[in-house]
Parts: structure tokens; sequence; C-alpha cells
């Protein structure tokens, strides 16, 4: 992907960072010196150029661009950037050769400094191959966004499972809550722009087991022309799943011998519900397979192996982010979900092929 063209008019946004604000952030690297300062608001970042080449090929191009001097910017630097912001509030870094310093007025237009240089102290992490972490959607979502404008995506992707790993986005919140289901449909389409397989099929497996009951809200993931398709192929083998178990229930009480006829147990966690929303009924029938004493006798029934193995299938859990502690479909967070959807790696929704993008 190319990247973004800078513009040559946007005001820089005037700071006393130099005097007043936080100390400069300091990225080292062995044997290199920093020779590249980044002014990101109220904070300053020492970089180097070489590592931002490596990794953004915005700074690939306009670091050592045609219209350049060619002389260093400072004494101590060979390059200085510093953040300018749009009428419509966006922002982006510009060499100093062409910010225009502007009133404080300019900055309240900028999308949150703080937050915004967080995200872009994230994307240097990512560089840098620095821990950082992601601990809420909004931070995945600036992140992404710094990483796509700096064409820099494919190093966000290569550390993200690193920072997404222990991240309080997967953890059980205040009052008990647990939103990450809520927000899949939003983050799914993060998680292909960062190609990220483990994140798209975390979202995947949400998406899916709450498919039935989407909301209206999430109006992109029921009609995107990539992800809605594979979401409903996911659903429909989910529902197929269901239907076999119920098929080989069936079959498992047909085919008892009248004298010793087997019916599936009258459960109380039994509900009038969409199948694939009643996790909770088919653990009480793995339970009972578990429990029963009579498993010697029930397992000689035409077909009971079989079932067995079918309601195992049914409640394997594949997330591999989740933090809630939940014992899997079935149990407190996860009632009424089953999660055993899965996407293979040539299914997902992008060229594996390609190294930038």
């Amino acid at each position: 992907m190319p990247p973004k063209a800078a513009s040559k008019k946007r005001p820089r946004a005037e700071s006393g960072a130099a005097e007043t604000g936080p100390a400069p952030i300091k990225f080292l690297s062995p044997g290199l010196k920093p020779d590249t300062r980044l002014m990101v608001f109220e904070q300053e970042f020492h970089v180097h150029s070489t590592i931002l080449k490596l990794h953004s090929n915005y700074f690939r191009q306009f670091l050592d661009s045609p219209d350049k001097t060619g002389a260093p910017a400072s004494a101590l630097f060979q390059y200085e950037y510093v953040s300018v912001v749009d009428e419509d509030g966006t922002w982006a870094l510009e060499s100093t050769e062409k910010a225009t310093i502007v009133s404080g007025r300019s900055i309240a237009k900028g999308t949150t400094p703080t937050t915004e240089t967080e995200a872009f102290r994230k994307l240097l992490c990512a560089m840098y191959n620095r821990p950082y972490e992601i601990g809420a959607s909004h931070e995945l979502m600036a992140v992404t966004r710094l990483a796509d404008f700096y064409c820099a995506l494919p190093i966000v992707s290569a550390t993200l499972t690193g920072a997404l790993l222990g991240s309080p986005m997967f953890k059980i919140g205040e009052h008990g809550l647990y939103d990450f289901p809520e927000i899949a449909p939003a983050l799914i389409f993060q998680a292909q722009k960062l190609r990220h397989r483990v994140l798209f099929r975390e979202c995947f497996i949400h998406v899916v087991s709450n498919w039935a009951n989407m909301s209206p809200d999430h109006k992109k993931i029921k009609s995107d022309p990539v992800i809605t398709p594979l979401v409903k192929d996911g659903y429909i083998k989910l529902c197929k799943d269901v239907l076999d178990v119920s098929q080989r229930i069936l079959y498992c009480a047909a085919r008892s011998p009248p004298d010793r006829r087997w019916q599936p147990p009258d459960f109380e966690d039994m509900y009038l519900v969409a199948p694939e929303q009643n996790a909770v009924y088919y653990r009480s029938l793995e339970r009972y397979f578990d429990d029963t004493h009579d498993w010697d006798r029930l397992k000689l029934y035409s077909g009971m192996k079989d079932l067995r193995i079918a309601v195992y299938n049914l409640l394997k859990n594949n997330l591999v982010l989740d933090q809630t502690g939940s014992r899997g479909p079935g149990y407190d967070t996860y009632t009424w979900q089953l999660l055993c959807s899965d996407i293979a790696d040539d299914d997902m929704p992008w060229d594996a092929s390609q190294t930038d993008w």
C-alpha cells in the first residue's frame, strides 16, 4: 500500500513541551544514535530514522523526500517532525520545514491528544519490539488507525498477540460485566485490517455464537461483502452441529430396546430458546454422560457413543484470549453461547502471501 500523502498546509500544534512538558521518551537501539525528534502534541520522542524507515512506508518515502533541503533539521537531529491538526480535527506528523505555528485552540480540534500520544507510543513500541498492552477496544482502534496512516500495519500485526494476552479487554470488568461479545462485531474489522488471525478468530467465534441475537446497531457486520458471508457460513455450520446432536438424541431414543427404552433426561436447564443459544442444556447432557453410574450399560445402546462425542465436540471452547475465568459454554459468562466455531487460516479474508499492505 503506498503511503498517504502528507498535507503541506496543515497548521502546527504549538507546544511548550521543550521547556515545560514531560521528559522526552527515548527509544534505544544498540549501535545507533537517535537522529529523529518527533513532537506528538506535548510529548517528545527521540527515535532512529533507520527503524522508522524499516517499519513504515510513510517514513521511508517522506524522511528523505526530494523536496527536503538535505541539511540537518537541528544541531542534534537529522529529522524533526511535529504534530499538525487539520480543520476536521484529524492530525499527523509533518516535517518542521512545512508545519506552521498556530494558537493552542487548534490542538483542541484534535482527537484527545493524550489518547493519541499514547497510541503513537505503542506504535513506536511495536516498531522497536518493546512490550506494550492494548487495554481497551478504543486503544486498539487508535493504534490500528495510526498504523494504517503510517503504513506500519505489518509490524503492529506481528507484535499484537503479546499486547493482547492478559488484556483487560478479555476480562470481566466492574460490576461483573463482560462486554467483549458486544464489541467483537466492530473489532473483527480491525483484526481484518491488521490481518491478525488470533484476534480475527476470537471475534469470529463471538459473532457467530451471537448471530441470531445480533444488535441492530451492528449494521456493518450484517452487510459487509467479505466478512458477512464468512460469518453466515460459520453460523450455518454451528446450526448443523446442533441439529446433528438433536438427531442423534432422537436416534438413540428410537433405537433403544422397547423393554429398556432410553429417553434424554428431563433437565431443569432446558429452555425454549434458539438451539444454538442453549449451551447450558448440552452441558447438562454432558454431565449426565459423565456422572451416570450406568454408562457401561448405556454405551451399548445403538449410537450412544457417537452422541456423547458429538456433545463433547459441540461444547468445545475455541477461545484463546478469554480471561473471564469461565469453564466454557454452559457456565456463568457463557451460559447460553456455544464457542465451538472456527475458521481455517486459509479462509481468513486477506492474502496471506502479502508481506506489506
